[in-house]
């Protein structure tokens, strides 16, 4: 076990996809980058003038993408340097990024709640606008399923898009009106909205019925990771200092873990599975 001294408090993590890194997200809208599993931090950083919000790392490997305020940009991983960025138009700010599985799109949330999507080149480590579809549409949720599919939510279900014009392919029912967080299966196959009080699952092959899952004392999944090859759900629970594996075949309680870092934050699995980061309220990174 690795305990790594980061930037208080964190509020993302995210292996690259060889595992050989780990990338942080702390306070002050800080990134930082670790070696794993020596421990040793490559970078601490943020390139532009407002804090980073939230970062996603490219499946290259070779780049990272952030949102700091009105910019959204592409970080060379090796060396610290943004290689293209660009603007929301004023007042509005980038609130989120994703990057899709097979690296060909970014797909980006502005504060009015519109959705742009981009063709990334990891050649130039840049990326051109293709569409943008219009405001209040809702949570931006992950990539889920083939093809780079990626969901939205608002009051009228779960929207499936295109990622190449941003239309809506298909709708379901979604059965609460609130949104905590999501959480996409590495192969695609699941994707969990931890809604109100109850964890929804849909199998992304067919969209049918969730499943669901009452959080136990109502306390919400504020964050949570699948393990890449094992039916395991790493949770953190609003307010824990625990992070909970449960099996998602007969969700179970598999595994509890406390290692007195104060408040659990973020979880992440590394691409193999062979190890799992979860970083705390006080920077603090267990690995």
């Amino acid at each position: 076990m690795l305990v790594l001294d980061g930037e208080p408090p964190t509020a993302a993590l995210a292996f690259t996809p060889d595992g050989a890194w780990l990338v942080s997200l702390g306070g002050n809208g800080l990134a930082e980058m670790w070696s794993v599993p020596g421990g040793e931090r490559l970078h601490r950083w943020n390139p532009f003038a407002d804090p980073i919000h939230s970062l996603a790392v490219h499946p290259s490997g070779a780049f990272l993408l952030v949102t700091a305020g009105h910019r959204l940009g592409a970080i060379a991983a090796a060396t610290g340097e943004v290689t293209f960025s660009v603007h929301a138009p004023a007042p509005l700010a980038f609130t989120r990024v994703l990057a899709a599985p097979s690296g060909a799109h970014v797909i980006a949330q502005v504060s009015d709640g519109r959705v742009r999507g981009f063709r990334f080149s990891t050649a130039r480590g840049d990326f051109d606008a293709l569409w943008e579809v219009p405001a209040e549409m809702g949570w931006l949720g992950q990539c889920a399923g083939a093809e780079d599919r990626f969901t939205t939510i608002d009051r009228d279900g779960l929207h499936v898009h295109s990622p190449d014009t941003g239309a809506v392919e298909r709708t379901v029912k979604y059965p609460s009106n609130y949104v905590m967080t999501t959480s996409v299966s590495p192969d695609g196959s699941r994707l969990a909205v931890m809604g109100y009080e109850k964890l929804y699952v849909w199998d992304t092959a067919t969209w049918g019925k969730p499943v669901r899952y009452a959080c136990a004392g109502a306390r919400r999944f504020g964050a949570m990771a699948f393990h890449p090859s094992r039916p395991l759900l790493a949770t953190i629970q609003t307010g824990q200092t625990l992070v909970k594996f449960f099996d998602t075949e007969t969700w179970k309680l598999a595994a509890r873990f406390a290692w007195k870092l104060g408040e659990m934050r973020a979880v992440a699995f590394s691409p193999d599975g062979t190890l799992a980061a979860a970083g705390s309220v006080t920077g603090k990174i267990v690995i």
